[in-house]
């Protein structure tokens, strides 16, 4: 996973790649040219009869998803 922090907001927002278009989801600024890192964070799967979903909001696990 990887992570961009946007110059504006100052929000960290994630994705599986960096090879396409990417906005900031908070405030819709345009990544794309900004470099990802990758994320700063472990993630935790949540069992969901059967498949695994999970939310992350301001880099932290939501579990009410």
């Amino acid at each position: 996973m990887m992570q961009k922090e946007c110059l504006v907001c100052k929000k960290i927002s994630y994705s599986s790649g960096d090879s396409y278009s990417w906005f900031c989801p908070y405030c819709g600024t345009d990544l794309t040219r900004q470099k990802a890192i990758p994320a700063q964070h472990d993630v935790d799967f949540i069992p969901s009869q059967g498949t695994y979903h999970f939310l992350l909001r301001d880099g932290k696990l939501d579990t009410n998803c």
